[in-house]
């Protein structure tokens, strides 16, 4: 049954089914599912039912709804997809339309081909047929009950089979049918890159333990690079033909070999049959049946092809969303309760895992920590790395060590355990309520800034603030402390900040931060609301390419 789960926040229930009828999200306690956060819109956001999809509508909420990390358009729904990252303030939902929605295809194991390497001769003199799609007309113009019987042989071979070495065994087996005379048949694909031929399937009608499958190079060489099939007539009798002497010594009476091109001609591989019986020549005939049952079964390479990729890419997506999901959960579900201060936090995810973080811990003595942390690059390394900084930090800061102890272990850490080009930015700053004083240490991050009761900005440690984690081991790391007065502002976020482009390529900067926080406010929720709405005003629609992570901490008393 489809449902939302729970990612982020606290609700009575983590699943929350979805049926026909529609679910309305919201703050008000007449809507479906209640969040109850006074910045959740009344109405925030609905999930409907149409034509057997859900999908997702944001109800020109004052603090809009994101859907994979992109804002939703207000009024404009959004069809909703397996595992989709929904987010509503300090809320996350994942989208789950399938509890079991995973498959696996099974490889076939593929037949053993040996190659009679014989390439470095003139090309061989032999009937040829081109067989590209431009001679299609052509090449159904003759021996067209033949081809028939082929194409719908092949048809019901390639019914319902997917994985590429299973289309491939089902056309060889037929193709030994459609030709009575052939010994064996063989299918050679040419690598997407275009390396090597790869060496994939082969069939014999009788098999023996001591029988040699043949293959020239010469002659698949040839119709790879001319894309036209080609026939050996009776090649055990030169001087017919140029030939090298392993042709000779394969003791092949006929061969016939076409290609396998895609739908713009390029080479994807070569069908080849072959016999040893005196009365079982080749004909331009069977090479123009073979060269149309070859257009059939490019076609079916290329499914195949295009069928596996779109499994490894579907499979990268959905463990890129649990890493997402994993990622978001790491995340607090609320700020901290601190006597005479009050806090703000936003974060919105990339469409690509990242590894930015925040987090509060209360220490054992009382004091709050607030940690800002960014892990270089993306994807699921970045966010595990993330993870495992998060766990650390919470350890250390458990522990009540101090400040400057906590870096050089995390350094020392990631000096150990990382990539000489992974390292980690990071700020802490933890705060006294009963001093009203603040003690920052930063590793490379971006600098916290200050908006003191006057309305004037600062940036904090400029002098104190050190290399990233795993750069240099055994870096002096050094502590700038602050005294906080009534009304004192301190903003700690991320360099997707800084770095966020408007529709013209600028950058929101540090500047266009500073200036938000430059606005009076009453409370620190809107001084951090306010930073969010000048953030997003100035990109627009232009695409997130990175975490956005923004925490604010007022005193208030």
């Amino acid at each position: 049954m489809p449902l939302l789960k729970l990612l982020k926040g606290q609700l009575p229930q983590n699943e929350i089914p979805l049926g026909l009828d529609d679910l309305l999200i919201g703050r008000d306690e007449l809507c479906s599912l209640q969040l109850k956060d006074d910045q959740v819109s009344r109405q925030h956001a609905s999930v409907s039912h149409s034509e057997g999809r859900y999908q997702l509508t944001d109800l020109n909420s004052r603090n809009h709804t994101y859907l994979n990390g992109d804002k939703l358009e207000p009024g404009v729904p959004y069809a909703l997809e397996n595992h989709d990252l929904i987010t509503i303030l300090r809320y996350a939902f994942s989208f789950i339309e399938d509890r079991d929605d995973s498959w696996l295809l099974d490889d076939e194991s593929v037949s053993q081909i040996s190659v009679i390497e014989d390439r470095g001769v003139s090309s061989p003199e032999s009937v040829s047929l081109n067989a590209s799609a431009s001679n299609w007309q052509f090449r159904s113009s003759v021996n067209s009950g033949a081809k028939l019987s082929a194409i719908m042989q092949i048809t019901r071979d390639l019914h319902n089979a997917l994985a590429l070495d299973e289309v491939l065994a089902k056309v060889l087996d037929s193709l030994l049918k459609i030709f009575p005379p052939a010994d064996s048949a063989v299918c050679v694909l040419v690598s997407p890159g275009g390396d090597a031929p790869e060496l994939r399937v082969a069939k014999q009608r009788k098999a023996r333990a001591d029988d040699t499958i043949f293959i020239s190079r010469t002659v698949m060489d040839h119709v790879l690079e001319t894309g036209q099939g080609i026939i050996f007539d009776d090649i055990q009798s030169p001087p017919q033909i140029p030939l090298t002497q392993s042709i000779v010594n394969a003791r092949r009476r006929s061969v016939v070999c076409a290609p396998l091109l895609d739908l713009e001609n390029h080479p994807l591989g070569v069908m080849q049959l072959d016999t040893s019986r005196h009365s079982g020549q080749f004909s331009e005939a069977d090479l123009d049946l073979l060269s149309t049952v070859a257009l059939q079964v490019s076609l079916a390479v290329e499914d195949s092809r295009l069928h596996e990729i779109a499994l490894r890419e579907r499979e990268m997506r959905r463990e890129l969303q649990v890493a997402r999901e994993i990622q978001v959960g790491l995340l607090p579900d609320q700020p901290p309760k601190l006597n005479g201060y009050e806090f703000f936090d936003f974060y919105a995810a990339a469409r690509e895992v990242g590894g930015d973080y925040y987090d509060y811990v209360t220490m054992p003595d009382g004091r709050c920590a607030v940690v800002v942390g960014d892990v270089a690059g993306k994807g699921v390394s970045a966010a595990l790395l993330m993870a495992k900084l998060a766990s650390e930090m919470r350890v250390h800061l458990a522990g009540g060590l101090a400040p400057l102890e906590i870096f050089q272990k995390l350094n020392a850490s990631y000096n150990t355990q990382t990539a000489h080009w992974r390292f980690v930015t990071l700020v802490l700053a933890i705060v006294d309520p009963q001093r009203h004083s603040m003690q920052i240490v930063n590793a490379g991050h971006m600098r916290p800034i200050l908006r003191n009761n006057q309305g004037t900005l600062r940036e904090l440690a400029n002098d104190e603030t050190g290399l990233p984690l795993g750069v240099v081991t055994d870096y002096p790391y050094q502590v700038f402390e602050l005294d906080l007065e009534a009304g004192d502002l301190v903003a700690m976020y991320s360099d997707g900040v800084s770095d966020a482009l408007s529709e013209s390529g600028e950058q929101f900067g540090i500047r266009g931060l500073q200036d938000s926080l430059l606005q009076n406010a009453n409370s620190v929720s809107e001084y951090g609301q306010n930073a969010i709405d000048a953030l997003q005003a100035f990109v627009k629609t232009q695409t997130q390419t990175d975490d956005i992570c923004l925490l604010c901490l007022q005193r208030i008393a």
